[in-house]
Order: C-alpha cells, then structure tokens, then sequence
C-alpha cells in the first residue's frame, strides 16, 4: 500500500476535525466530566470529556507524553498510576474544586489503597491524586482505544512536564545576571545560543543554560531559602534538568548539609562519633603520657607490634616511670590475649621490672 497524497490530505482533514467542534467541546464545571487514561511502553495518556446538555459525551482535551527511559522499565501499576497522576497536574486547574471521574483499563487501580505506601514511588504519586475529589473506574482495555491510541503515539516530550515546575527556578538568576556570569566562561564546543543570547549546552539531548560555579552557588542558596529549605535531591531534580555548572552536585551537597536551620530543625542519620573523656591535668612530668601509631599494631609477626611494645618497656626501665610501665602492662595484657608473645617473655619481663 502506497501512502498517496490524497490519503495524507485526508488524515490531516481528520485531525482537524478532532480539534474543532463538533467533535471538540468547551470545559464547563458544571458538567459531568470524566478522564480516560492509559499507559503503554512507549508512554501515557489521557482524555478529557464532559457528558453535554444532549446527553452525548464529547472530548474536551487530549494529553499523551513520552515515558523517559527509567520509566519505561517499571511495572505496569506503576504506569497505569503514573498516567493518572500527569492527566491531573496537567489539567488541574480545571479539575480542582470539581469532582469526576477517572476511568482505567488496570484493575488492580480500582481498589488501591491510600493509606498503604508498599512502594514509595507509587505512595507519592497516589498521595498527589489524593487531593483531587474524584471516583476510580475499572473499564476494559477494548472500550478505552482512544487513551489506547494517544498512548503508543505520544507527543509531548519527558521535559515538557516541568515547565509548570521550573518557571520560579528560572526566575531565580535574571538574564541580565545569567548573561554577565556566562561572559566570563569559556566557549564550549557543543553549545548554542537561543533568542536571548543565552548560551546553552547539549548533554544527553538536553539543553542547559551553562552558568559558573559562582552562579550556581548563588542559584541554590535562593532557592534553598524560597523553598523550604528542601533537601539535595528535590534541590538536583530541580536544577540538574535545566543548569550546568562544573561542580553542581558538590555545590548542592555542601550548601544542604551545611544549612543551620536544616540541621537544627531537620533530623539526618551521620555516623556517630565517639564519647570525648577528659584527660588530666597532670600535676607532675610523665605522669600523664600518651602513644601514638600510624595504622594499626599489626598481628604477631609485624615488626612495628613488636618493635612498639619493646621500646616502652625499654623506656619505662630506663626512665623508671610507673606510667610507662603501666602502660607496658597494659600492651602486654594486649598481646598475652591475642597469644601475640610468648608466657616464657612474660616471665623474662617481670624479672627485669622486679
């Protein structure tokens, strides 16, 4: 079969026809509205419609968006929940305060619980949708095509989600400041410049705004104190999309751990340090002394465990300290323990200190 020009003028007279009434009707909130959604490998979905005065339901929007490359290798109730969760936020300005209908061709979606996070990523999602007034309806696959089709042939790219996001991001660094820091960095070789003079660069297919360390650091501290001082990985989900600087993830790192009302307000788990005890002071020469190795004493046959322990002992003789004998004793205890010296050395040793 060969695609004519006739049959590509004809399938572009019927999307325009789904586009324009009477196929396409207005939102009105009095209505009742309904959201059909599904999810495929390639990406996610969803109808808008609303029964009208004559009793026919119509559409009133579509949305349809690319999965990343990480989604598309979860589970399927994490897909079907996660349709859901984009058709809200991408129409909740015409869905909050209005109660309707979701319908789904997955099942298992029908009777989810709420309250039971056995999944964090899907606990999320549903405590977003959770706000939204709405029922949940199981629908076969074979009478949901048209959410059906909008998912194998999504439109809008991964990124497009964001903007309702990344606008007071943006804002945060003027183009005035962006482009006085960017004046003063070296040229890339695979950047670009845009209506603004901005200069952009291109990893992984994404284009960043390109700003200094200096920037940066300014950039994360406006947004860490505007944003409720959220921690480093809501703060590198919201820039590391949309900036790049040389060293951002060391800059958000250093700028969350080091946050003095974070640490006094948030609780963090960190490696517990040990108990400090208080030495001293001493009221007379060697009577406090102290020992000191680079790494560790060794086993029984390192030269550095024997050498150590020989040389107090020698010194504790020589200077008839009872601390450097004590401290002989202790090492001595140390090693018997540890079978690190023999009981015939032991007894060779209490000679000489008697």
């Amino acid at each position: 079969m060969v695609w004519s020009t006739a049959a590509q003028s004809a399938f572009d007279e019927v999307k325009k026809c789904l586009l324009v009434p009477p196929i396409l009707a207005i939102f009105d909130r009095a209505k009742v509205t309904r959201i059909y959604s599904d999810a495929s490998i390639e990406g996610i979905s969803a109808v808008l419609k609303q029964v009208q005065d004559s009793g026919e339901e119509k559409p009133v929007a579509y949305f349809s968006r690319k999965l990343t490359p990480a989604q598309k290798k979860k589970k399927a109730v994490f897909l079907e929940c996660l349709a859901i969760k984009e058709a809200l936020r991408y129409w909740q300005y015409l869905l909050l305060g209005t109660h309707f209908t979701v319908v789904t061709d997955h099942k298992p979606l029908e009777n989810f619980n709420v309250g039971v996070r056995p999944d964090e990523e899907l606990g999320d999602m549903v405590n977003f949708i959770s706000q939204f007034d709405f029922d949940l309806v199981y629908r076969p696959g074979v009478l949901n095509q048209e959410a059906d089709c909008l998912s194998r042939n999504p439109v809008l790219e991964p990124e497009a989600m964001l903007s309702s996001e990344v606008i007071k991001t943006v804002n945060m660094l003027s183009i005035s400041e962006i482009k006085a820091d960017q004046s003063q960095l070296p040229t890339f070789t695979n950047e670009n410049v845009d209506s603004n003079a901005i200069r952009h660069i291109t990893i992984n297919g994404k284009n960043k705004v390109v700003i200094s360390d200096q920037a940066c650091t300014r950039l994360v501290l406006r947004i860490h104190e505007n944003f409720g001082h959220i921690g480093y990985a809501h703060m590198l989900a919201m820039l590391q999309p949309l900036y790049y600087a040389k060293n951002i993830y060391k800059i958000i790192k250093k700028i969350t751990s080091e946050c003095t009302i974070c640490v006094k307000n948030k609780t963090r788990t960190s490696r517990k340090r040990g108990l400090l005890g208080h030495l001293g002071p001493a009221s007379k020469p060697y009577e406090i002394m102290s020992l000191d190795t680079i790494g560790s004493l060794g086993d029984e046959t390192s030269k550095k465990s024997i050498s150590t322990f020989w040389s107090i002992t020698l010194l504790g003789l020589l200077l008839c300290q009872p601390q450097l004998l004590k401290m002989q004793m202790i090492l001595l205890n140390w090693f018997l323990a540890f079978k690190r010296i023999t009981k015939l050395a032991f007894f060779l040793l209490i000679n000489m200190v008697a």
